[in-house]
Parts: structure tokens; sequence; C-alpha cells
């Protein structure tokens, strides 16, 4: 559920994504990004597509 709530956030918020995000044009691209982030536990990368404002508990 954690994930599907990840996702979604992602999905809303990726226009103001900051640094590797704004590398990809494609909504799946960054998705897949931020996924593959998640599961390598790449906590860089997922703060690159999060907006900065985000909070996640």
């Amino acid at each position: 559920m954690k994930l599907l709530v990840s996702v979604f956030m992602v999905s809303v918020m990726f226009i103001s994504a900051p640094s590797s995000a704004e590398k990809l044009s494609e909504p799946t691209a960054v998705l897949d990004a931020f996924r593959t982030a998640l599961t390598e536990g790449d906590t860089e990368v997922v703060k690159d597509v999060l907006s900065d404002d985000v909070l996640v508990n």
C-alpha cells in the first residue's frame, strides 16, 4: 500500500521533480526510476524524484 501511495505521489508531482527526474521525459520512466531506487535502497534518487516539500512518514 505504501508503494502505491508513493507511486501516486510521484505521478502527481513529477512535474516539479528536480535533477535526475528532469533527465527523464516520460512519466513512466520517472516511475520506473523511483521504483528501482526504492527497491535498491537508493535514497538519493528517491529524494531527487520527490518534490522538496514531500513529507514521507
